[in-house]
């Protein structure tokens, strides 16, 4: 059953300025909520980054977007992309922040809920190595993870890769990127989303734009 809920005018005021606040800080304040001024200084910090942010996909072998990267995306080592380095644009080097984390470059994996992506050698791709994507489980053999899961597009799990682009490496390609009532935005982890539109599968993208 659905539940609804309705805040006083005040209330709701609060209730919007802390999505904001959330939506464009993630978890980079470690659990305490930032200051007024502490705030201000954090968007002056990041905006550059993020008005020029890396455009970030799972593209297949053939060159579609199968899946535009956002902010709860998951990665090989079981963080979301807010949770990386996202605003790391010149190098490109998007790690998990995570200190504990062996993560160096988030790897894009195709689970949504609570479903699981396992390896031909039975085992979850939580129980492989982020880095070196050896299986860790005791006595198994397997030296490198290898999924037959299949993408809407038609391709397996190993025909695609995780990419990074500039908004100038897209736009020279004809790609996708913000429309212009998004310039300005200080959205946390926005990766590749630009529109609603983006949000569906690339073979539903491509089947939508042809009209088939």
């Amino acid at each position: 059953m659905a539940v609804h809920m309705q805040f006083s005018g005040d209330a709701q005021k609060h209730v919007q300025a802390y999505l904001d606040y959330y939506n464009i800080v993630g978890n980079d304040d470690n659990g305490q909520v930032m200051s007024e001024a502490e705030f201000e200084a954090y968007k002056k910090k990041v905006q550059k980054a993020r008005e020029n942010r890396l455009y970030v996909a799972w593209r297949n072998s053939k060159g579609m977007d199968c899946k535009m990267v956002g902010p709860s995306s998951s990665c090989f080592c079981g963080h979301r992309y807010r949770d990386h380095n996202f605003d790391n644009v010149k190098t490109k080097e998007v790690h998990c922040k995570d200190k504990k984390c062996a993560c160096r470059l988030f790897s894009y994996v195709p689970i949504y809920g609570s479903a699981d992506l396992k390896c031909l050698c039975k085992h979850s791709y939580m129980q492989h190595d982020p880095r070196t994507k050896k299986c860790k489980t005791a006595k198994c053999t397997c030296s490198k993870f290898i999924s037959n899961h299949s993408c809407s597009c038609g391709q397996r799990y190993p025909e695609h890769t995780t990419v990074f682009e500039s908004r100038e490496e897209r736009q020279k390609q004809g790609r996708a990127v913000d429309p212009p009532h998004m310039k300005g935005n200080l959205a946390a982890g926005m990766g590749g989303v630009t529109d609603f539109a983006s949000l569906a599968d690339g073979a539903e993208r491509e089947v939508s734009c042809f009209g088939w």
